[in-house]
């Protein structure tokens, strides 16, 4: 085999496997974290100040994770104030298995969520009320 041979087998080569990377990276499924996520970029401030107004609390939302169920307890000055909000579990390997509940909690400050609801794996809780006229915001991750 004369080396002109060789040369077009290795140009041909290197070109099927460009084109079989091209075909297979297309083909990936790329999600953004929210699907306004440039607008929320821009009201990014408003975060920072709520995750700085969270920080200064004295007490704040805690979770446990049990067996069968993520049990998040907030303090009763909470409770009777009216707290009002949202849970955000978001699924970074996977947008579809985001889940998004109001907080409720019961009157031991207590919101118990069944484990069944989530699929095995991480997730990132955002926790984000309103209490006092305030907002604010808190962040977890979680290994469910």
């Amino acid at each position: 085999m004369s080396w002109g041979i060789k040369i077009t087998i290795l140009y041909l080569s290197f070109v099927v496997m460009i084109v079989t990377m091209v075909v297979l990276t297309s083909r990936e499924n790329i999600d953004l974290e929210y699907k306004d996520y440039y607008a929320r970029e821009l009201a990014y401030q408003d975060k920072i100040d709520a995750m700085a107004n969270e920080k200064a609390l004295p007490q704040s939302i805690q979770h446990q994770v049990q067996d069968k169920a993520l049990v998040l307890i907030a303090p009763m000055d909470f409770i009777l104030n009216g707290i009002k909000g949202d849970l955000h579990f978001y699924r970074p390997s996977d947008a579809t298995k985001d889940l998004i509940l109001p907080m409720a909690f019961d009157g031991k400050g207590q919101q118990i969520i069944s484990r069944t609801v989530f699929s095995k794996g991480m997730y990132k809780l955002r926790m984000s009320w309103n209490l006092h006229e305030k907002q604010y915001f808190k962040e977890v991750v979680l290994n469910l």
